[in-house]
């Protein structure tokens, strides 16, 4: 597919705000936030996690949460169940349920909130060694996350090199689209992200 007239945003380290959590337990550095008139569409952060407590509520949205690295971390809810966080395996909840974590040190996690009423959202993990192509499936953005590493990400005759943590933004696009990347690294790990408005697929 022809790239060439799709907008691409760089988001190094630098463009990504750090904003301290009120209950003083960590910090989150924003990647990218998409808002309309309701308030938020999506919103994806990278938090590092100081110390065990609860995580803040976002009413009517939904979360996929993926420990990029530090130690495991648990997951209580409030209703009973429990999660465990393991290195680069996202795990979904709905941020309407009361949830706290439990952690042994320092860690840091990649979210992904979005309005579930507004936007859905697939994702894939994705080792690079090499040369690695991958399609994405069709989307309005696509957002493209290094976990681990320094990869190269080529799209439409773009080349970009990014450290962990630092992010390219593709889109939005009025119409979902496919996106093929191709990534380079001797060893590496991205997180790639789709979001769609639900209003394109909503007959």
């Amino acid at each position: 597919m022809d790239h060439s007239h799709r907008q691409i945003t760089a988001l190094p380290l630098s463009l990504q705000t750090v904003m301290p959590w009120k209950n003083g337990g960590g910090s989150t550095r924003e990647i990218w936030k998409v808002e309309d008139a309701d308030g938020i569409l999506w919103r994806a952060s990278i938090a590092t996690i100081h110390q065990s407590g609860p995580f803040s509520l976002f009413s009517g949205c939904d979360r996929i949460i993926t420990l990029i690295d530090g130690p495991p971390v648990t997951l209580d809810f409030e209703d009973g169940e429990t999660l465990t966080l393991e290195t680069f395996a996202p795990r979904s909840f709905s941020c309407d349920r009361p949830v706290s974590a439990a952690i042994a040190g320092t860690s840091h996690d990649l979210n992904l909130i979005w309005r579930r009423d507004a936007v859905s959202v697939a994702h894939q993990v994705q080792a690079v060694k090499g040369e690695t192509p991958l399609t994405l499936p069709p989307a309005h953005w696509h957002l493209v996350v290094v976990c681990d590493g320094a990869v190269g990400v080529a799209a439409g005759g773009m080349t970009e090199t990014l450290a962990t943590g630092e992010a390219l933004l593709f889109g939005p696009t009025p119409k979902a689209q496919s996106l093929d990347l191709t990534f380079s690294t001797a060893n590496g790990v991205v997180l790639t992200f789709g979001m769609t408005e639900r209003s394109e697929l909503t007959p």
